[in-house]
């Protein structure tokens, strides 16, 4: 399995919210679309990127002047493990999912030229997708072309947001990365921002402003989140309320489920029985 998993999606007639696990971008062709991210409904009139990350909540539909066509977008999974191991110091290919808008919806509007380089990149990826997985080449050139597609979102983002880092700015940058990829990472273990400031060595106070600036919440907002959206894994994998509860770092059960509920609006049981019904 690569570490870039693209495929193509047809909206469907029933609209519903998918759980997002990893990071990734969803390129929709053109405009006249709905999308809802985390209880927040846009309507996308040109061409996009949009942008998302572990414990968001996605759905999409074509608008309602539009929802007789047929309609597809792509949507391309990156693991984060590759993307930091691609990586170099001048150039961070998470840069365009971490530095998230502080407000309304983190994506990339795109003029027609634009479009057109980005749908013929993915188009070029996809052909490598059809070959044989184990022919002479083919794994590094995927590599290689997912790496390029991803350089030109990370461009193109900076473009059409303005988007232009400091020599200080890529220091914040790089200390709220280092302390997101420590909580991706130990997520289950006991984590706090008293923790988190020794052993990254900031301030408090000034860690919580720069990661809720960069990232659009708070540090332990963020490991509650992707503690909640990796709990959505684990019972879709079948382990039980109680399992998922410890697995995910959760020190008790009834704030588990207090605090699934208050974001998902289930209870972690009623979400496993649904999904268990829907497959």
């Amino acid at each position: 399995m690569y570490d870039v998993q693209l495929q193509k999606r047809q909206i469907g007639i029933r609209v519903e919210r998918e759980l997002i696990n990893k990071f990734c971008a969803i390129f929709l062709h053109d405009g006249e679309y709905e999308l809802s991210v985390n209880e927040k409904h846009y309507s996308i009139k040109q061409p996009s990127i949009v942008l998302l990350g572990p414990g968001d909540f996605f759905s999409l539909e074509a608008s309602r002047q539009k929802a007789t066509l047929s309609k597809t977008y792509d949507e391309i999974d990156f693991d984060d493990q590759w993307m930091e191991r691609v990586s170099d110091s001048g150039t961070i290919l998470m840069e365009c999912f971490t530095h998230k808008q502080i407000s309304g919806l983190h994506c990339i509007l795109l003029e027609e030229d634009q479009a057109e380089v980005v749908k013929e990149a993915i188009e070029e990826i996809r052909k490598l997708d059809e070959r044989k997985k184990d022919e002479y080449g083919n794994a590094l050139t995927y590599k290689l072309k997912t790496a390029e597609l991803l350089i030109l979102i990370n461009r193109l983002y900076r473009i059409n947001n303005s988007f232009i880092l400091t020599n200080k700015a890529l220091v914040v940058s790089d200390a709220v990365q280092r302390v997101s990829d420590y909580i991706r990472v130990n997520y289950w273990d006991e984590i706090s921002i008293e923790m988190l400031s020794v052993m990254f060595r900031i301030n408090r106070n000034l860690l919580c402003k720069q990661f809720k600036e960069l990232m659009g919440v708070s540090p332990i907002q963020y490991l509650i989140n992707y503690r909640l959206s990796s709990a959505c894994s684990f019972l879709e994998q079948g382990f039980s309320v109680e399992e998922t509860c410890s697995k995910v770092g959760f020190s008790n059960l009834p704030h588990f489920s207090k605090s699934f509920k208050k974001r998902y609006g289930v209870s972690p049981s009623q979400y496993q029985g649904r999904r268990i019904s829907k497959d």
